[in-house]
């Protein structure tokens, strides 16, 4: 984009852009355009004949590095966490609870439940729940 030397829109290097590269530097719809207009966070048009409008080059350039966002001076990468157990992405896992006895206090066998019997006829883990949705 063409620089204006004296700060304002209209210099010897500024030109006047028509819609089609307005979209082209900034990626808005018209219709965007148009609103952030009316809030006065976009350049307005200028005249520049009867039906034909353009933009300042200078002052899309001046509108985009307003609306730059903000970096940081270093880029950082991910940083590796200072806790050792969680390096890798992986985490302490609590020790399994006892699974639960397949007699009763008793000493009788617990007979298996039609919940307990798995779609394709396979029996599920003591302690584990079947989902068989009634199929």
């Amino acid at each position: 984009m063409g620089a204006v030397t004296d700060g304002r829109p209209g210099g010897a290097d500024d030109r006047l852009l028509a819609w089609p590269a307005v979209h082209a530097v900034t990626g808005l719809s018209r219709t965007t355009a148009w609103r952030m207009q009316k809030a006065g966070d976009f350049p307005l048009p200028v005249l520049v004949s009867r039906g034909r409008v353009g933009w300042w080059e200078s002052e899309l350039a001046a509108w985009k590095l307003a609306r730059a966002p903000r970096r940081p001076a270093e880029p950082r990468l991910f940083e590796a966490s200072a806790d050792p157990e969680r390096q890798g992405g992986s985490r302490p896992v609590a020790p399994a609870s006892k699974a639960p006895a397949t007699t009763t206090p008793a000493g009788e066998p617990v007979q298996e439940s039609a919940a307990s019997v798995g779609r394709r006829g396979s029996k599920t883990s003591p302690g584990q729940i079947a989902f068989d949705f009634g199929s």
